[in-house]
């Protein structure tokens, strides 16, 4: 059955519970494929890094799970461009929608703070979700009918060569290890790779020690790796201070393992290396299937840290991205007003 976010006609915690119902089947949908190795790559989303990002009108990227659904969405309805905006944003462009034309959700969460008169400091209170409905640049076209995505400004980047991806995965770790002061020390390579939190230390086979495999090269291999080894590195209690250290095969253990390899697929995307399997992480996002269904929230939690993850580390490269998540679709009215769910700190 296919996966559609079914929200009219429901109010208050209905919403809520079936915006988190669409999320999370999203990625079940994903992991559950049979399109290649790892389960993030039907996303493709690594094709390209940063430039072809699924991004709004004005290039300011799409972050967290509206990015791996926008890439989705792009790749299996076969469109070229990975530029999106809302209706009123296509035509004040200068584009319209062009008939027959099926939109996307996006969904924001935005975050209410209110000012603790005893404490004087400003404190969380409640989140609510925005939807709205975008449309890709190949959906839309001028008055002249020629489409948004046949336009230079719309059209996609031309992908860099493996070369030049693995130099710069090579670039921002190296940057990013170096900013943080974090050790990173050989292992043989029939060990598992590490993250210890109490050394601050990344243990790392050599790169010769990684193989060639059916959907990645050795060195995709090695910085998809290294790229899950720095995810864990960003929970460390000086810098984004997330529950480490935890015995292999408990909850939190496990819930963070998933952050990392979130993470790592950011990163990814962000550099341009196609997600690739390392070691058999494939395997392991698999087992989540059970997780997912019976607490629909676990993969949105998740995705969240893995966002801030990635962040956090991009702030620390030469990918440092000056603008912020992209604001233009919450400067107009949600779709409809059943669309918004008050959502306290206890739920």
């Amino acid at each position: 059955m296919k996966n559609e976010l079914k929200i009219k006609g429901l109010k208050g915690a209905a919403v809520k519970k079936e915006i988190e119902r669409y999320m999370t089947q999203t990625i079940i949908d994903a992991i559950n494929s049979d399109s290649s190795g790892h389960w993030s790559k039907s996303w493709k989303i690594g094709k390209g890094g940063q430039g072809n990002l699924p991004q709004n009108q004005d290039g300011t990227i799409y972050n967290g799970w509206n990015q791996f659904h926008l890439s989705s969405m792009a790749a299996g309805l076969g469109y070229d461009s990975n530029v999106w905006g809302t209706f009123k944003n296509w035509k004040t462009k200068g584009y319209f929608v062009q008939k027959g034309s099926k939109s996307v959700p996006v969904i924001f969460a935005k975050y209410v703070f209110e000012d603790n008169i005893e404490t004087g400091k400003s404190e969380f209170k409640y989140f609510v979700y925005k939807v709205y409905n975008v449309f890709n640049a190949s959906q839309v076209a001028d008055k002249d009918k020629n489409l948004a995505s046949d336009s230079k400004r719309y059209t996609p980047k031309p992908v860099e060569s493996v070369e030049f991806t693995n130099k710069l995965c090579k670039k921002v770790s190296t940057e990013y290890l170096t900013s943080q002061n974090i050790g990173i020390t050989g292992i043989g390579g029939n060990r598992s790779p590490y993250y210890n939190s109490g050394s601050d230390v990344i243990g790392m086979p050599a790169l010769a020690d990684f193989i060639d495999t059916k959907d990645a090269t050795a060195e995709q291999n090695y910085f998809s790796t290294l790229f899950h080894e720095i995810g864990h590195s960003t929970g460390h209690e000086s810098r984004l201070n997330r529950p480490l250290g935890n015995k292999f095969g408990n909850e939190n253990y496990a819930f963070e393992e998933l952050i990392a390899e979130l993470t790592a697929v950011f990163i990814s995307g962000h550099t341009g290396l196609e997600p690739t399997p390392a070691l058999n992480h494939t395997s392991y996002i698999k087992s989540w299937n059970d997780a997912l269904k019976d607490d629909p929230r676990t993969i949105i939690k998740a995705m969240n840290k893995a966002s801030k993850a990635s962040q956090f580390f991009l702030d620390n490269t030469s990918l440092k991205i000056a603008k912020p998540e992209p604001a233009e679709e919450v400067k107009q009215e949600p779709v409809k007003f059943e669309t918004v769910a008050l959502i306290t700190r206890s739920a």
